[in-house]
């Protein structure tokens, strides 16, 4: 098959400060990652949304994971200060104009505001179930994680290759996945291939649901 690219304490905050994806590789999806909410479900879909690409659970840059369970990342990594959004290092990357997070790009100013308000009301733990940190992430998979195509895409591919699968920095989907089926594209996303890493640590169910999601979507 072809070369297909799906997206793809203190040491620990120098990663997120000095680390990320390629800034002349990564392209800042506009208006794929915005979020509405606030607290900590809406931080979730932020981190999901807008920096699982780079740092995710397959070999997240810098070395730090923000797939498996983001929060104590940036909770016991020192990223975020509870009740101090300037002074954490979480805050100041997002809004860096010189260092930002995506690389590429700030996000919009209303998911640095839900950042922000989490972190200053105290940076709380999500409910039980709603953000990943206890295995489950509130859908109805059978292992109690989300096996819902589109949105897995949504959260671990449209960074590289943007939500309609040809505006990200990785090859467009358009061109890459017809003539695959289901089983290599399985293979592509739980071993990952080239500059992507293996996506969803192994897990079958969702590696075919988001194999499905492409070609339903970007086969035609």
């Amino acid at each position: 098959m072809p070369h297909l690219r799906l997206s793809r304490p203190t040491a620990l905050v120098l990663a997120l400060a000095l680390s990320a994806c390629d800034d002349e590789k990564f392209n800042a999806v506009e208006g794929g990652g915005a979020v509405s909410g606030e607290g900590c479900d809406a931080v979730a879909e932020v981190i999901a949304g807008n920096c699982v690409s780079c740092h995710s659970a397959g070999g997240g840059a810098g070395g730090l994971d923000l797939e498996t369970d983001w929060y104590a990342a940036v909770i016991d990594g020192g990223l975020v200060i509870a009740g101090d959004s300037a002074g954490s290092v979480l805050y100041q990357r997002i809004t860096s104009t010189t260092s930002p997070m995506p690389p590429a790009g700030l996000m919009g100013e209303s998911n640095q505001t839900i950042v922000a308000d989490w972190i200053d009301a105290g940076a709380e733990a999500c409910a039980a179930g709603t953000d990943g940190t206890d295995g489950t992430d509130g859908t109805d998979g059978a292992d109690g994680g989300s096996t819902d195509g589109a949105a897995l895409f949504a959260s671990g591919c449209t960074g590289c290759h943007g939500a309609d699968g040809d505006s990200g920095y990785a090859p467009n989907l358009s061109d890459e996945v017809p003539g695959e089926d289901i089983e290599d594209l399985k293979e592509v996303i739980m071993l990952g291939d080239g500059a992507m890493p293996p996506q969803f640590d192994g897990d079958e169910a969702k590696a075919t649901a988001v194999a499905q999601y492409l070609l339903d979507t970007f086969a035609r």
